[in-house]
């Protein structure tokens, strides 16, 4: 990113923001679906933005599952995101 023009950043940003919203409203309609199209992303910002909007959501109907998904990941950063978001490390 470091060879990113301040546009490209910019744009990056906006599409970053775009996805989680989008992410977060999947994830507040059917939380297992997030989930499954989070674990398709690369490591990275998306991911560790995505995962904590994901359990944040599906612990309101299923908070075994959403613990469970979250101490799942294999991306580290990603784990420790969502596992924050639940209040766990």
């Amino acid at each position: 990113l470091a060879a990113l023009r301040p546009a490209d950043e910019a744009e990056n940003e906006r599409l970053l923001e775009a996805t989680l919203s989008l992410t977060n409203n999947w994830a507040q309609a059917v939380p297992e679906e997030a989930a499954r199209w989070a674990e398709t992303l690369p490591s990275g910002p998306v991911l560790s933005s995505a995962a904590p909007t994901i359990v944040q959501n599906w612990n309101r109907y299923d908070p075994a599952a959403a613990r469970a998904w979250a101490g799942s990941l294999q991306d580290e950063s990603a784990r420790a995101a969502a596992l924050g978001a639940l209040g766990q490390q």
